[in-house]
């Protein structure tokens, strides 16, 4: 095999370990390695990326300012709508941004609590709710495949964690 070089490359991981990280190539290793190393770093991040600065999220953060402002005019005329909180309306940009780049943009909604909703609804038996109400918490309501009901309230801290990834993950993935 003389005139073949070897071709081999290791990437650092900080905390956690997929199989390679996300830091630079280690010292020593040929172009081809570095390439390779370059492409499955491309290839991750692609697969973690969020809809943060992607047009997918767009509409939604627009009927969101939209609910806020109809929530607004409905305060005024003395409807019992509460408009949410600059917390609510903080958590609800941060879950917009948090979403999976692979998941489908959710419809928003101003409920008259003042809590921020966020709905898909893929057809019967398929649909996920998340509530924002600006105090640290997300709550879900969920059915996913007739019979699959899921209801429950988890700590928010502006990220998803598994439990929502693996719901959003289901709802895309469920047949009817």
């Amino acid at each position: 095999m003389e005139g073949i070089p070897l071709t081999s490359a290791t990437l650092a991981s900080s905390g956690r370990h997929f199989g390679f990280g996300t830091s630079s190539v280690s010292a020593g290793v040929s172009d081809a390695a570095e390439h390779l190393a370059s492409q499955l770093k491309r290839v991750f991040l692609d697969s973690v990326r969020t809809a943060s600065g992607q047009s997918v999220i767009l509409p939604a953060q627009a009927a969101l300012n939209t609910g806020f402002q109809e929530a607004g005019r409905l305060a005024l005329c003395g409807d019992d709508q509460v408009l949410p909180s600059s917390a609510a309306m903080r958590e609800a940009d941060e879950l917009l941004t948090a979403l999976p780049q692979w998941c489908v943009a959710p419809v928003p909604m101003v409920e008259p609590s003042g809590a921020i909703a966020f709905e898909w609804d893929l057809g019967p038996g398929r649909w996920l709710v998340f509530a924002l109400k600006g105090i640290g918490t997300i709550e879900h309501s969920a059915m996913i495949g007739l019979g699959n009901e899921m209801y429950g309230t988890r700590n928010f801290a502006g990220t998803l964690g598994r439990h929502e990834i693996a719901l959003l993950s289901d709802l895309m993935q469920a047949e009817v």
